[in-house]
């Protein structure tokens, strides 16, 4: 696995700047599990006086014993004979008004899943402790759900106290390039089985091919990732089965709601339930044409966030036994042959990202319209102009007729004035034909400007 910490410099610098400040500090930091909250949280408490502590799935008053001795432990003074929450909270909290100190509680849901009094402790030590010193506290939870209405949330007695948050996300594909040293092509079927999570790619092996990788750390019935997803379903979700199922669908090109009830059997008056809970815990978005008005629309699609997940769900979930009866021969025969049509969406996605950071448009995204669709549209309101831009993971692509079939496309498109200024764009992994009427770029172009843009490791 790879060690070396990478990106989060935006959210770095906040913390750095929060701690510099002359008075108290209270973040929030939440997001999925694997995220690497932990990890960022340790690169920002090294070398300053803190006392970390991980929460684990105990009893109360085991959770409490453990707090207790590691603050005992970091002021060097014998173990205090504290046995109740309250007590807790006066002896950290005079520690804290002593001199600077940073206090981070890992998965602190944990705590609260143990104690629902835990929101009001913490009320007091932010009151009558922190308030009056400089100290930081800093709470982390992988509960999207629970950090959202427990923490932050209009009903949580620790509401309006945090004085910053971080919902930390996964790696845009500009920051997966710190980690994934390989060649642009590679880098990017790397992000589509793989994903954007920072642990799971850690375990890709730069020295390894991409079919290595994948036998060694995704179709190894030992390997952390092989059941990764039905465990991270199993531990964040109730009924398990159904978000199994609606996953599956999903992956199998079920993206309407209509379409996932009938593969699924859960009615359609239910299914928004579920497909709301998997996108408030991140696997799942729904996207609606971007020149919609309306984002209630039934025209909403439905997409699994994370590759590994897609990957998973796609490929291994349904045939379990054929994959830990011979890998190798699965891998050749089943994964490799649909290989080029998974990794598509990938790349439409990673030149969205182009599109955002290389070109000026507020909104960018997908459209569709009675059975036509566009791979990317970026809206520029103010100047009434108009990208359209088609993404084709092929080789010698006829660049010319495919721009003349986006014209065409783009002709249906209502949006703006009548004297709108519109802009063509085709993306691919390389051309046989192109010309001046619109822009082309290939896997070269693409890898230059990410390149050119990346920081070092941290």
């Amino acid at each position: 696995m790879i060690r070396t910490f990478v990106g989060r410099k935006k959210e770095l610098g906040f913390l750095e700047k929060e701690f510099a400040q002359n008075r108290k500090s209270f973040i929030v930091v939440y997001g999925r599990r694997r995220i690497g909250k932990t990890e960022l949280i340790r690169k920002f408490l090294r070398h300053k006086p803190h006392i970390y502590f991980l929460v684990s799935q105990e009893p109360t008053n085991i959770q409490l014993e453990r707090f207790i001795k590691k603050i005992a432990v970091f002021s060097g003074e014998r173990v205090p004979k504290i046995s109740d929450w309250e007590d807790a909270i006066s002896y950290i909290g005079e520690k804290l008004k002593e001199k600077k100190i940073i206090l981070a509680i890992d998965e602190f849901t944990y705590l609260i899943d143990s104690n629902k009094s835990i929101p009001s402790y913490f009320q007091k030590l932010n009151d009558e402790y922190l308030n009056d010193s400089k100290s930081m506290l800093i709470l982390l939870g992988s509960s999207i759900s629970m950090m959202e209405s427990d923490v932050l949330g209009h009903k949580s007695p620790l509401y309006g106290r945090r004085t910053g948050q971080i919902d930390l996300a996964p790696f845009d594909f500009e920051t997966i390039g710190m980690m994934i040293t390989t060649n642009i092509k590679e880098r990017i079927i790397t992000n589509a089985v793989f994903g954007n999570i920072p642990m799971y790619l850690s375990f890709f092996d730069n020295n390894l091919s991409i079919e290595e990788n994948i036998l060694m750390h995704i179709l190894d019935k030992n390997s952390f990732l092989y059941k990764e997803p039905e465990f991270i379903l199993k531990q964040e979700l109730r009924e398990p089965s159904k978000y199994l199922a609606i996953l599956f669908a999903i992956a199998h090109g079920n993206t309407k709601l209509t379409d996932i009830s009938n593969k699924t059997g859960i009615p359609s008056g239910t299914l928004s339930k579920y497909t709301e809970q998997l996108i408030k815990i991140r696997l799942v978005y729904k996207e609606t044409p971007v020149t919609e008005r309306n984002k209630k629309t039934k025209k909403s699609l439905y997409f699994i966030s994370d590759g590994l997940f897609y990957f998973w769900f796609k490929f291994i979930e349904p045939n379990l036994s054929d994959v830990e009866d011979n890998p190798k021969h699965f891998l050749k025969s089943i994964i490799v042959p649909d290989l080029p049509s998974f990794v598509s969406k990938t790349f439409e996605n990673v030149c969205k990202e182009f599109v955002k950071k290389n070109l000026d448009y507020g909104s960018v995204g997908r459209w569709w319209y009675k059975g036509e669709e566009i791979d990317i549209i970026g809206l520029n309101k103010q100047n009434n102009k108009i990208l359209f831009a088609e993404c084709k993971w092929q080789d010698d692509v006829d660049g010319i007729e495919l721009l003349r079939k986006l014209k065409e496309k783009a002709s249906k498109v209502i949006w703006g004035p009548r004297n709108r200024k519109e802009e063509f764009i085709i993306f691919t992994r390389s051309f046989s034909k192109k010309n001046n009427e619109a822009r082309f770029y290939s896997l070269k172009e693409i890898g230059r400007f990410f390149k050119s843009h990346q920081s070092p490791c941290i």
